[in-house]
């Protein structure tokens, strides 16, 4: 999110000092949302230079709100005024680039129902906020004020995989399709699983208290944890015994390495992507095999740890503060 309030220019038509009263009332609210507005009415007196304003106002602004009545549509279509000049600079400009949506036409004082009738020729094929009822503008300004900031209401999803695809062995599955033996909503309770399965993730909670940790075998009294779950910023470790109670600030700990080795009766400290922590104490590590002819072949490889939120104090065994 930027600090530098997005910069509007006000184009419209002087058409009574009513409609100029509505355009600065409009400018004054937008001010007071974060939005820089450029208005003549604040900018120019006596002895200003109107095309200097005119002409740096349009290069300047980010956006360019158009009050579009039947005065301007009718000015801009005859090239007269300043809001004939203004239509000249915006024309050329949106002639060389079609895909442009710096100005944003707003329809008000307009006795035109259709709007390809209502606009002039420049902003035909653009769409349009409708501000003429006074009924519904508080409903149109939010519209307005987030056009300007570009936080739409509805945002598309996420895109997902495509269910007729056969997804390949070395490819793991998002959280959300992880056997249901690999995942576990609640952040405290004991945990037994073999890292051997599911190419050695578990998921742990949810939404923003979710993470996907990644396990693998590291020796007969310890496994080792990685830190490329598609949620996990960062793994540390505690020493062995460590009372994760007694644990002030988990962001204390090296978490610089894409692994860590955990002996049991360590603890791991995942971070998340949403800045959360929790905890992870090994309580067993233990590899099982078979001896054949030659050599030993490893057929499971279980791990049991207990799990504590750290950012809430689940169960009554975690109290590090969240990792933001």
């Amino acid at each position: 999110m930027s600090d530098i309030p997005p910069r509007v220019f006000m184009s419209y038509a002087h058409v009574n000092a009513s409609h100029k009263n509505w355009v600065r009332l409009l400018a004054m609210r937008l001010r007071s949302h974060g939005v820089e507005v450029l208005l003549d009415q604040w900018e120019n007196t006596a002895g200003s230079n109107v095309i200097l304003f005119m002409n740096s106002g349009l290069t300047d602004a980010d956006r360019v709100v158009a009050i579009v009545g039947d005065s301007y549509r009718d000015k801009a279509t005859a090239g007269t005024s300043g809001v004939g000049y203004e239509t000249q600079i915006l024309s050329a400009e949106m002639m060389t680039n079609q895909r442009d949506d710096r100005v944003i036409p707003v329809l008000r004082d307009n006795a035109e129902v259709d709007f390809v009738a209502a606009v002039p020729p420049f902003l035909k094929g653009r769409l349009a906020i409708d501000m003429r009822d006074d009924a519904s503008y508080d409903e149109k300004y939010d519209e307005l004020l987030r056009t300007i900031h570009r936080r739409p209401t509805n945002i598309a999803p996420p895109i997902g995989p495509n269910p007729f695809d056969v997804v390949p062995d070395y490819m793991r599955l998002p959280a959300s399709q992880q056997p249901l033996a690999y995942t576990r909503d609640a952040l405290a309770g004991d945990v037994r699983f073999s890292y051997r399965d599911n190419d050695g993730w578990f998921v742990l909670g949810h939404g923003d208290r979710r993470f996907t940790t990644h396990w693998g075998e590291h020796g007969d009294h310890s496994v080792r944890v990685y830190s490329d779950g598609p949620d996990v910023h960062a793994v540390a470790v505690t020493d062995r015994g460590a009372d994760v109670r007694d644990i002030s600030d988990a962001a204390s700990y090296q978490r610089n390495s894409s692994y860590r080795e955990v002996p049991v009766g360590a603890t791991a400290l995942w971070l998340n992507k949403a800045g959360y922590w929790a905890a992870t104490t090994v309580r067993e590590a233990t590899r099982y095999g078979r001896t054949s002819e030659d050599h030993e072949h490893t057929i499971a490889s279980m791990c049991r740890v207990t799990c504590g939120n750290a950012v809430a104090a689940a169960g009554g065994r975690v109290t590090t503060r969240p990792g933001r």
